[in-house]
């Protein structure tokens, strides 16, 4: 996809340095596991990157942390993945399952990471309060993502709130659960990442513009894989003969261990990593652009701006762990790698943006049509705008636009709309 200008975060020449990889140190573990994973299955290149950064993510949890940027509170390296495309392409399960095979296990001999599926937001704040206080990290598989948001604009649904929970969730922020027995605080939250995904047409068909100023869809990495190329698909004897499969598996199992050693020990005070001098002057240099630019726009395009910071953040984080565990720094490689990732992401919601408007419109005018089908065929724009709690410059769009169309008319004299 054309990279639109107004959602650019690189410069020309740093995009073309990190395009040009070999003018930068290798990734290291994210790369391996692109190409350790690839020998097994053919996901697209989109669902193995964002499968070696999950686990990165889940392996650091709340035991390894980034410096506070703009205060003392420690930043966590927690992500929201959404991947959309065919669900027979994406292969979202076949990668759960590698990230789950390279986490290590606890002292107890339990498992390090707590899996959680579809749940109410109540099961959902007692198991994030139950994490939290244990510092165990949550990784939440979700497909079908479109409808947490077609649920919340159903009064009666029990997953009424679930969006709220989810964007205090990755802000790390303090769990309060009321239980008919007891009362469980979480001041320090849990550490929750989501790895998700959705086919297009149930997405594009439910979401709204509000669903992306709202909050909670800006804070996913969002990727456009419809028409991502699959990977290159191996014969089911070439898999079975790979014989150093399992020896790079090994190493991949190491790395993670090493980055997870202090959230499986439960060690107080986390390892927090800092950002070198050039990592930081490019970082405040993208922070007073976007800062401008999203407070000059209040609409979808300021709200993605706005959290495409904190991804760049995270996300260049995780790249100086895949270089060197917990041991890093992050380098100012590191974040421009991050940028030219989340440049992609936000350009592909930019895009997505512009469809959920489209269909949105659409979805309005034909509300249009049936109140005035419903209302016997004529109605005042008066009637309307507050029979469909429409702004008085939306519904003029929508008649004007269904007026050109030939569907609607009105009339001179007493000024209603009227089928035609």
């Amino acid at each position: 996809m054309q990279a639109d200008e107004g959602l650019r975060l690189l410069t020309d020449d740093e995009r073309r340095k990190v395009e040009m990889s070999k003018e930068l140190p290798p990734i290291g573990f994210v790369h391996d596991f692109e190409r350790w994973a690839a020998r097994k299955t053919d996901a697209p290149p989109y669902t193995l990157r964002a499968a070696g950064l999950m686990a990165l993510s889940l392996a650091a949890g709340d035991g390894v942390v980034l410096e506070g940027l703009f205060s003392s509170k420690p930043i966590h390296m927690n992500l929201y993945v959404l991947i959309v495309g065919p669900s027979t392409v994406l292969r979202k399960s076949t990668v759960l399952g590698y990230i789950n095979d390279l986490m290590p296990h606890t002292v107890a001999g339990g498992k390090l990471v707590t899996v959680l599926d579809d749940v109410s937001p109540q099961a959902l704040n007692r198991a994030l309060a139950g994490a939290g206080s244990a510092k165990t990290p949550v990784l939440m598989n979700l497909d079908e993502v479109a409808g947490i948001f077609e649920v919340q604009k159903r009064s009666n649904s029990y997953l009424k709130g679930f969006d709220k929970i989810l964007m205090k969730a990755y802000d790390h922020s303090p769990i309060h659960v009321l239980r008919a027995q007891t009362t469980i605080d979480v001041p320090e939250g849990a550490f929750v990442s989501i790895l998700s995904a959705s086919t297009p047409d149930p997405l594009f068909h439910v979401l709204e513009s509000e669903d992306v100023e709202s909050g909670l869809l800006p804070r996913f990495l969002i990727f456009d894989a419809r028409e991502a190329q699959r990977g290159r698909r191996r014969s089911l004897m070439a898999r079975q003969q790979d014989d150093t499969w399992e020896k790079d598996q090994e190493k991949l199992v190491k790395a993670i261990a090493h980055i997870a050693a202090p959230t499986i020990s439960k060690q107080p005070t986390p390892i927090t990593i800092g950002f070198s001098d050039q990592a930081l002057r490019r970082l405040d240099a993208l922070d007073a652009i976007i800062y401008k630019e999203a407070a000059d726009q209040s609409t979808a395009l300021g709200a993605m701006k706005g959290r495409a910071f904190w991804h760049v953040v995270k996300v260049a984080g995780l790249y100086g762990l895949s270089r060197d565990g917990r041991n890093a720094t992050v380098e100012v490689h590191d974040v421009l790698r991050a940028m030219h990732l989340v440049e992609e992401a936000v350009q592909d919601l930019g895009a997505m943006t512009q469809e959920v408007s489209a269909n949105s419109f659409e979805r309005r005018a034909q509300e249009v049509l049936d109140t005035l089908e419903a209302s016997g065929g004529a109605l005042a724009q008066t009637d309307i705008t507050r029979m469909l709690k429409l702004e008085w410059r939306e519904a003029a769009d929508l008649l004007r636009t269904l007026e050109m169309r030939g569907q609607m008319t009105v009339d001179k004299r007493s000024k209603e709309w009227r089928l035609t």
